[in-house]
């Protein structure tokens, strides 16, 4: 049986903004994600934040979800620390360890 969608409504998301979003290739991985396109009022595209990869036509292309409001794939920044949720790191990236005096 066919149900029906759940409307999509409008957002107000702008490029450049941070969210945390669920690697669609890995479905256990949280990563920064940034807005790239506003696509119109409904659809945005979002970038997972990647130091190893690149958005022109040289090397490894970066990963890309089309998302509305409602996609159960993107969060707020600060959700997986509020929530106890591992995010992981920008490949790239490296953390350096925390010295307690």
């Amino acid at each position: 049986m066919i149900q029906d969608q759940t409307q999509v409504v409008e957002h107000k998301f702008l490029e450049g903004w941070k969210l945390e979003a669920l690697e669609w290739s890995v479905p256990s991985v949280i990563r920064p994600a940034t807005v790239v396109r506003v696509i119109n009022k409904l659809f945005f595209i979002v970038e997972f934040d990647d130091l190893m990869t690149t958005s022109s036509n040289e090397g490894t292309p970066r990963k890309h979800l089309c998302c509305h409001v409602g996609s159960l794939n993107i969060f707020p920044v600060g959700w997986c620390s509020a929530n106890n949720v591992h995010l992981t790191l920008v490949p790239g990236q490296f953390s350096l360890p925390v010295f307690s005096q």
